[in-house]
Parts: C-alpha cells; structure tokens; sequence
C-alpha cells in the first residue's frame, strides 16, 4: 500500500523552507551575507513546488504551468547572480589576465531586471493581472543586459577550453531564453519553446560545465577537461539549439528535435558520469575534508 498523497506533497514540500533553514543558519553563523538572499529564493522555489502540487491535486492547469515558470525563472536568475561572480573570475584565472572591471549601471541593470521578472511572475502565479507587454519589456531588458554583460566577460578568448566556454554559452542562454519567452508573450510561438532554452541552453549546460569543474577541485584534483567533457558540452548546446530556437523556426521538425535533444542531454551526462562517479564517492587525494 502507497504513502497517502498528502504526506507525499508534506514531505516534497517539506525539503526546501529545511533547506533555506539550515542554510540561513550556516550564512549568519559565518556572517557570509551576501550569501543570505539564496534564503529568499529556496522559500520561493518551494512556493513555486507548492504551485505545482496544488495545481495536480486540485486540477488547475494554470497553477502548475505558471508555477513551473517560476521555479526555471528563478533558477535563470540565480544564474545571472552567481555567473556575475564566477565566469568573469574563472575567465582571468585561467586566462592569466585581469578581471574585467564591472560597470555598476550595468550589473545593477543587469540582476535587477532579471529580479524584476521573477516578481512580475510571482505575481502571475498570484492571480494578478500582469500585463504581457509589460513582461515582455523587462524581459527583453534582461536578455539586452545580460548579453552586454556577458561580452564584457571576453569569452571569445575561452575557444580552447571547454570548462569556459561551456560557461559562457550557457550564460547566453539565459538571454536567448529571455528573448525568446518575451517574443513569445507577443505570440510569436509557444512559451515552452523559450522554457527549453532555458532549461537546456543555461540552466542544464552551466550544471555540466560548473560540475565538471568543481568536482575536480573539491576532490583534490587538478582542473582540466577531461576526455569528452568538451563533447558533451557541445552536445548540449546543439541539443538547445534544436529544442528551442531552430524548433520556433521549423516546427514541422518537432519530431526530430525532441529525440536528438534527449538523445544529446542523455550522452552528454553519461560522459560525466563515466569520469566523475568513482571520484565522487570516493575520498579527496589529497587526504583533505570535503
């Protein structure tokens, strides 16, 4: 006999406020707090799973879907935030060249608006009448912003080493996705089309690129790209290709699109998985904790 579904829901439910809990905790005890606003967005990712299950268990389509929209949102967003931190820095590093200095209108600009779409989509998710012009506007600032932003970063110097350039292009997709959801709202094609450069493009290719990479470090190894990394990371960036924009263009190729996309997600994380399970659950080298 199954769990009742509303313990399910409890427990499901239940991991994330835990989480933003205990992480809450660990910030303030270290005083890191900069790091506190990852607090704020866990609650929101849990409204968001909350949505989600209200929308099954009481049949509203609506709740589900907008629900949905505001946890890839929100995830797109942490994006902007920690990319902002790490691939300008990662960039020089293993450029050996100096950080690129950022432009405080343009940072602002830049996490502000993609903030300000999170909200105009909890407000959606609340039953407020968000006008789509009006979401279509900030995100088309985001995707500007984000873009300029990211060109700012010198990507073009990070062709010969795909732990960069991985972070790169799916940083892009954070402004394709946006450009694409804003288009959208003005009926140019479906949402979920701009959902999947999102979801592929940024949030599923920056994991593989960003994991590959720290799970080097924090075992004790050397950062490099393993045999194949590069592979499934150019896997994963035609694989967006196809499932969103080359999908707005040709949607009679739906068919062919949907099976190269998994075909290609699925080879590119196994590759990971070939290098990294055994390191992963074995000790650091170096005989350090962590």
């Amino acid at each position: 006999m199954g769990l009742p579904a509303w313990l399910l829901v409890l427990l499901d439910v239940s991991f994330l406020p835990l989480a933003a809990l205990v992480m809450g905790r660990l910030v303030i005890r270290a005083k890191l707090w900069r790091n506190l606003m990852f607090v704020p967005v866990l609650l929101l990712l849990a409204l968001a799973n909350l949505a989600m299950h209200l929308g099954v268990t009481q049949g509203k389509l609506s709740l589900i879907r907008e629900g949905g929209y505001l946890g890839v949102l929100l995830i797109a967003m942490l994006m902007v935030l920690l990319g902002g931190r790490v691939i300008p820095f990662f960039t020089s590093l293993k450029l050996g060249r100096p950080k690129v200095a950022p432009i405080a209108w343009l940072e602002a600009l830049a996490l502000g608006s993609a903030i300000g779409v999170v909200l105009l989509q909890l407000l959606v998710l609340f039953g407020v009448p968000v006008p789509a012009g009006l979401l279509a506007l900030v995100m088309l600032v985001a995707a500007a912003s984000n873009l300029v932003r990211l060109a700012r970063w010198e990507g073009y110097r990070t062709l010969h080493e795909p732990l960069l350039w991985g972070l790169h292009i799916s940083y892009a997709f954070v402004s394709v996705g946006l450009l694409m959801w804003a288009l959208a709202l003005m009926g140019a094609f479906r949402v979920e089309l701009a959902l999947h450069a999102l979801a592929i493009g940024g949030i599923a290719t920056m994991m593989l690129a960003m994991m590959s990479r720290v799970a080097l470090g924090h075992t004790g190894r050397t950062i490099r790209t393993l045999p194949g990394i590069g592979v499934g990371l150019g896997l994963m960036f035609v694989g967006a290709l196809l499932r969103s924009p080359v999908l707005a263009m040709f949607p009679q190729i739906t068919h062919w699109t949907y099976n190269l996309s998994i075909l290609f997600w699925c080879i590119a994380y196994l590759i990971f998985l070939f290098h990294y399970t055994l390191p992963l659950l074995s000790t650091r080298v170096d005989g350090k904790d962590g």
